[in-house]
């Protein structure tokens, strides 16, 4: 086939009764311009919707995909994210772009949501352009083709998928799929030496979409579509050159399953439908989608999760009309109007992930979200903006001229400003989950969400000495947690939130048991085994306490994502080890510090306690160890640091002159002890006990003189009885200390 041939070939069919129409046939003859006007429009049509993204926060999963993934602050953390298993879900493509992000804004990049914002504003926006300039070389008519790029850009469905920074997935997806398409057009449209070069473009475009997200694994289809569009001929050469798309799409599509189902969560007893439940969920789930696109009232984060049940008739109507429909497009198709069939096919292939066949987590809370069409509405906008230019183009008088022109300006800027209504939705996750819950009162994960953020402004109020609004805040978060759990008595989330509420309030009883029901739904969460040992613990218990603390710091870290807590694993560490040192059970706590010391190795207090264990254990080389650890690791011109100097100096003098100790733990000594008793003025019978201890290790003949000053400091009766006992120890060793040989 010549050049001549094949751009004859690809053209839009227009002969007699199979004709799309003469819409078809004179919007394709029509000059293809950008244009900067409609560009332009494009441009403020975007800015107005998303305008509130200036003052937008982080929400529901922003914090395990960027402010607290490890990745993401590691110099090292690209190669990690192309690595299986270390991030949220495998799309290294996006976790690159917030690498890249991160370590471009700085160390604070966590209070700067805004740059990540407006990225996924940009490239939503850059999608939109794409999908016009795709829909021009397409010849679906300038005016068609300009609408469905406006609709897709402003249409509040959109909204999900562009303010969620998370959902980097989608935009930046669609946004690499649409540069695929066009190097695909520009393959077919290209010299016989350049068309090489496009094809693999092509390719290695859909395959990093795909690694963005797998949703757009219906561009592979999609091509074939084109095809049906353009009338270009199918052969095996044609099949030849698509096929390496499914080679790309089907096992990457194939590996998001497996991830959703063994790695982020979605099996059990939620995601099991029966194949005939299905059937009656997908076409239900596809017809909800297009009938929120056109009519996007009501739009919400988290929709009512359906109750799917093939034995209720009522619930075969989708199949039914969406059977219609797809009869409708065939015998359109027969007729030579391939448009809405080709349309139909791409929105069906779009939406396939998302109709019920395949588990996705978020199903635990809704069948239906605006963000998993996103980019099957864009079929929806094609099919939209070719439609209005079909209603103009046939009804001059009613909509041609000016009057199309004001209709199209009243639709788009009415969706624009739902589109800002929605954004400001997204300023913060308490802003988000207040309007899911205005909507949809029956939601119970925003319940418990909500019941979560509370408890973290009531922790934050504790911190600023606010009692009373601890107390509000706790007891508004006491009713949501309930709520949640009137709706969905499973969520073992919210049964701890309840326990914290109730904690909060004093009730450690009644939190005792909202926690132990937790457990009972979830026995494999650490932190809930944490919340029982507290609790445990301030009821007095402190064996029941120390067992459910083992607990917590020994269970994997079993969370969705696998993007563990570090402030959490450190918390429990920390609370295991301090029970078990004021119990008495040095050889335990020793080891438990150590373990804590691996997440947090220059915390000098951490390194203290370890001396600690093993100086009551009697193991003094281990204990002078972890005492010089200790002071290495403190900053002394902090205020802290200066009282906790001189809380484990004296300890490390001591465990310095414990046997086995030479002269060179003698001179350590003497040096750590004259600090101490210049720092205390000779004021202190501790101090001027342990230098008299030292000068007698170093064989200085001041040894019994500054020891009778210690003695006669020492028998001053305002002293604490705590250092009176501490004094009596550390003297009864002087008589028996004598110097090592040097």
């Amino acid at each position: 086939m010549t050049d001549a041939d094949r751009a004859r070939s690809e053209r839009p069919y227009s002969e007699g009764a199979h004709s799309e129409g003469a819409h078809s046939e004179r919007a394709s003859s029509a000059p293809l311009r950008w244009g900067l006007a409609p560009l332009v429009l494009l441009v403020l049509l975007a800015t107005v919707a998303y305008l509130p993204l200036l003052d937008a926060g982080w929400i529901w999963d922003d914090d395990s995909y960027v402010t607290r993934n490890p990745v993401l602050t590691d110099p090292e953390g690209l190669s990690a994210i192309w690595t299986p298993g270390r991030t949220p879900q495998f799309y290294p493509m996006v976790f690159s772009t917030f690498w890249i992000e991160a370590h471009l804004y700085g160390d604070d990049f966590a209070e700067r949501p805004f740059g990540f914002h407006l990225v996924n504003w940009a490239l939503h926006l850059g999608s939109a352009v794409l999908l016009w300039r795709l829909l021009g070389r397409l010849r679906l008519g300038p005016v068609a083709a300009w609408l469905a790029a406006a609709l897709f850009l402003v249409h509040p469905m959109q909204v999900e998928s562009v303010a969620w920074v998370s959902e980097r997935k989608n935009v930046l997806a669609l946004a690499l799929a649409l540069l695929s398409l066009h190097c695909w057009l520009s393959k077919d449209e290209a010299k016989e030496g350049e068309r090489v070069g496009w094809y693999v473009a092509s390719v290695l475009l859909f395959a990093t979409a795909m690694l963005a997200k797998t949703m757009v694994a219906a561009l592979a289809p999609a091509l074939f579509a084109i095809d049906a569009w353009r009338r270009t001929p199918i052969d095996g050469k044609r099949v030849a050159a698509i096929l390496p798309f499914f080679l790309v799409g089907v096992p990457l599509g194939l590996a998001t399953a497996w991830i959703e189902a063994t790695h982020v969560g979605a099996s059990g007893d939620e995601f099991a439908l029966s194949a005939i439940d299905r059937l009656v969920l997908a076409p239900r789930t596809g017809l909800w989608y297009l009938w929120t696109w056109l009519w996007p009232q009501n739009l919400a984060f988290i929709y009512e999760r359906w109750e799917v049940s093939a034995g209720a008739p009522l619930q075969w109507i989708p199949l039914v009309i969406a059977s219609a429909i797809g009869a409708a497009v065939t015998v359109a198709w027969r007729r030579g109007h391939r448009g809405p069939a080709v349309l139909a096919a791409t929105f069906v292939a779009c939406v396939f992930p998302a109709l019920g066949f395949i588990n996705v987590y978020p199903f635990r809370f809704s069948y239906v979200a605006d963000h998993f069409a996103y980019v099957s509405t864009t079929a929806l906008a094609i099919a939209s903006g070719w439609g209005l230019a079909r209603v103009a183009e046939r009804w001059p008088a009613i909509a041609g001229g000016w009057r199309g022109k004001t209709g199209a300006a009243i639709l788009l800027g009415s969706f624009a400003l739902l589109s800002m209504a929605q954004t400001t939705a997204y300023r913060d996750e308490e802003t988000l989950w207040r309007r899911s819950l205005a909507v949809n009162p029956r939601a119970w994960m925003p319940a418990s969400n909500l019941a979560g953020v509370l408890l973290v402004q009531a922790v934050a109020a504790g911190r600023a000495g606010d009692e009373a609004k601890v107390a509000a805040l706790a007891t508004e978060a006491e009713a949501f947690a309930r709520q949640a759990i009137e709706l969905y008595p499973s969520t073992f989330t919210a049964w701890m939130k309840l326990a914290e509420a109730l904690r909060m309030q004093g009730k450690l009883a009644e939190a005792l048991v909202a926690a132990r029901e937790s457990l009972r739904l979830e026995p494999r969460i650490p932190d809930t085994h944490w919340v029982i040992g507290r609790l445990l613990e301030l009821q007095g218990d402190r064996e029941g306490a120390i067992e459910s603390y083992r607990q917590s710091v020994t269970l994997p870290e079993a969370t969705r994502y696998d993007v563990v807590d570090v402030g959490s694993v450190i918390t429990r560490r920390r609370d295991y080890a301090r029970l078990l040192t004021l119990a008495g059970r040095d050889a335990e706590a020793a080891p438990a510090w150590e373990r804590l010391s691996e997440l947090t190795p220059d915390d000098p207090v951490i390194h203290g306690n370890i001396g600690m264990a093993y100086e009551r254990m009697g193991e003094w080389p281990k204990a002078r160890a972890a005492y010089q650890g200790a002071v290495a690791r403190m900053d002394l011109p902090r205020p802290d640091q200066q009282t906790l100097v001189m809380q484990v100096l004296p300890r490390l003098v001591n465990a310095l002159l414990m046997p086995p100790s030479g002269p060179e733990e003698a001179d350590d000594a003497l040096t750590g002890a004259r600090w101490l008793v210049e720092r205390t003025g000779r004021a202190d019978a501790l101090a001027l006990l342990l230098l008299a201890r030292a000068e007698k290790a170093s064989g200085l003949s001041s040894a019994n003189a500054t020891y009778a000053e210690a003695s006669q400091k020492a028998a001053d009766p305002l002293l604490p009885e705590a250092l009176r006992e501490e004094i009596r120890r550390f003297a009864a060793t002087f008589a028996n200390e004598s110097p090592p040989t040097r």
